[in-house]
């Protein structure tokens, strides 16, 4: 009776170990027929809006290095300070000029006194220009900025003041006049001192630099973008900045772009306006390009391209090649023409796949 029972279970033993077996190459024919499973999906032609990211440096628009043209003491109320602020027009830096001044008063001394001993002369020998010049002589200040000559249409009278050197002293003048300008420095727009190397008291050198301001209000941004992705934006075209700092999203539109390949990036500069109170010159953001809607194009995904500008597609059991245009990459995929929703893109290549390859 035992023997028998030991006979039982080694049948039933070798039973269950050639049904494993059977399983086991069932399993590995099903696997092999899966792998082997040529499949093709369709994609639908769609309307898509191009978008690109960016990141760079906020800077204002208007920054300037203020940098002297005269020698001088600065003047002893200097409010040139980083962080102050001053409207267009305003006082920005003053340098003492005192000398200058005094001689740019004796020489208009000078110059009304000959132009008073030139009067006698013209009121005999060129009436008609008398009143004028009477009027100018009267009217001259050498506390006030110099006037204009009175216009002159007598040839002869225009060679006699420039003999007597009526000319020569006038352009004088203007030319320390001009001069005089340049120890005031003005603001040339709304502004904000970043830089200031100047203590109250101090001498400066020309072609010291004094310090720099920036525009607080107008602010732009340089990025840069890939030289085919160029071809997909134009002026005016918007973006979306958002900044870590600040924790908040704002707007810019694009105002100029390269026309020449940045040789450092090999890519287009573009530049964008930002419009947002709370930016800070310096400030660097993250942020989307938005271009133009592109209609009638295929999104595929980029795995599927072969030497950039080829895609397998299944018809009639057979296996084609065909050229595709790209327009842009995203992420993963590919936005590209030269499509048909008829065709039918093969989903997992084989190294060995070829042009006019039948399949069962």
């Amino acid at each position: 009776m035992i023997k028998s029972l030991k006979f039982l279970f080694i049948i039933l033993f070798i039973v269950s170990c050639n049904n494993k077996k059977e399983e086991k190459k069932n399993e590995i024919k099903d696997s092999s027929f899966t792998n082997n499973l040529i499949t093709c999906s369709y994609y639908d032609k769609i309307d898509i809006v191009p978008n690109f990211n960016i990141s760079g440096s906020i800077n204002s628009k208007n920054k300037v290095n203020l940098i002297s043209e005269v020698s001088g003491k600065v003047y002893s109320k200097n409010k040139f300070k980083v962080g102050k602020q001053f409207k267009k027009g305003r006082t920005l830096i003053k340098i003492e000029a005192n000398d200058l001044k005094l001689e740019i008063k004796s020489i208009k001394s000078e110059f009304l006194s000959l132009l008073i001993q030139c009067l006698p002369d013209i009121k005999i020998d060129y009436i008609n220009s008398f009143n004028l010049w009477e009027s100018y002589v009267e009217n001259f200040n050498i506390n006030r900025r110099m006037k204009d000559l009175p216009s002159i249409e007598s040839k002869q009278l225009r060679n006699y003041l420039s003999g007597r050197g009526v000319y020569s002293i006038f352009y004088r003048i203007m030319s320390l006049e001009n001069k005089l300008d340049k120890f005031t420095i003005k603001a040339p727009f709304d502004c904000i001192v970043t830089q200031s190397f100047l203590s109250t008291g101090s001498n400066v050198l020309p072609g010291q630099n004094l310090g720099q301001i920036i525009d607080k209000d107008n602010y732009e941004m340089l990025t840069s973008v890939g030289i085919s992705d160029s071809e997909l934006i134009n002026i005016d075209d918007r973006a979306v900045l958002n900044s870590s700092d600040l924790n908040k999203e704002f707007s810019a539109k694009i105002k100029r772009k390269g026309s020449h390949i940045n040789t450092l990036t090999q890519s287009v500069d573009v530049f964008f306006d930002v419009y947002d109170k709370n930016i800070k010159d310096g400030m660097f953001v993250e942020g989307v390009i938005y271009g133009k809607e592109i209609k009638n194009v295929y999104k595929i995904p980029r795995k599927k391209l072969i030497n950039n500008n080829l895609i397998y597609h299944l018809k009639d059991s057979v296996i084609n090649e065909k050229e595709i245009d790209i327009i842009f990459f995203d992420n993963d995929s590919v936005v590209v023409s030269g499509l048909e929703s008829s065709d039918c893109l093969v989903n997992n290549y084989r190294s060995y796949f070829y042009d006019g390859m039948k399949i069962n």
